[in-house]
């Protein structure tokens, strides 16, 4: 908690707020609202909270905490306003909700809107991906099943060279994606891909942010260098030996 504690002056003091310190640790904004900052280590520690209702709640690390803790805080959640409706959101690491141990209890409580970042590491593998990657993609493909359930999938990398693996991601969207040939699209089939598939280059981002998006120039430069003594003998044993392979 120390790291956090460390971090909100950062963001607060420049909204007004004021800050008490160690018991209490709260910050006042010119609201009134008050953000508490707290800690549960074991189940007993939650009976320091009874009491008041909370119109927020957030845990960092929240796979250190059991589940009874998490329902029981978020079981006081409210909100000063009738006409807002208390949202839960969690973040959550996919390489630890992917075990065998934790995947059953994710999926029965799963949320109605799931945003996968990275997803490129959740393609189907085939015969050549790790248990880790096939543990992702089955954990992936298990949400994605209830076509009720809203997914997002965020990556810069959505085609490794792999179709089947690309394909294996649109498939999470629509069933109809599974064996889509994407080299021979129709046009009624790209209109339909379309209206799941969004692409944003950097000249696109550039374009619709300019001068908000920064991405850093390459300049390539080539230039020569001569190569000695056991560099230059260690370079002269490597090429000879991919000749004779190439013989």
């Amino acid at each position: 908690m120390t790291d956090i504690v460390d971090k909100t002056p950062k963001l607060y003091k420049a909204m007004g707020a004021n800050y008490v310190g160690p018991p209490v640790r709260t910050w006042t904004f010119l609201s009134g609202a008050k953000i508490r900052l707290a800690y549960i280590s074991t189940d007993k520690d939650i009976w320091e909270y009874l009491g008041p209702r909370y119109s927020f709640i957030g845990f960092d690390e929240s796979t250190f905490h059991s589940e009874y803790q998490i329902r029981n805080m978020l079981g006081r959640l409210s909100s000063t306003d009738k006409t807002l409706r208390p949202l839960k959101h969690l973040v959550v690491s996919i390489d630890f909700v992917k075990r065998d141990s934790r995947r059953a209890a994710f999926l029965s409580d799963c949320p109605d809107f799931v945003i996968v970042d990275e997803a490129h590491t959740a393609t189907e593998p085939g015969g050549v991906g790790s248990r880790e990657q096939q543990q992702r993609h089955q954990l992936v493909h298990e949400v994605a099943k209830d076509r009720s359930r809203h997914i997002l999938l965020l990556t810069a990398t959505p085609h490794s060279g792999i179709e089947g693996s690309f394909r294996s991601l649109l498939g999470l969207l629509s069933d109809r994606f599974e064996n889509i040939d994407m080299q021979q699209l129709s046009e009624q089939q790209r209109r339909i891909l379309a209206r799941h598939f969004v692409q944003r280059t950097r000249g696109d981002v550039l374009a619709a942010w300019p001068g908000e998006v920064r991405f850093p120039k390459r300049d390539p430069i080539e230039d020569t260098y001569k190569l000695t003594g056991e560099h230059q003998k260690l370079f002269a044993d490597v090429l000879d030996r991919l000749r004779r392979r190439q013989r």
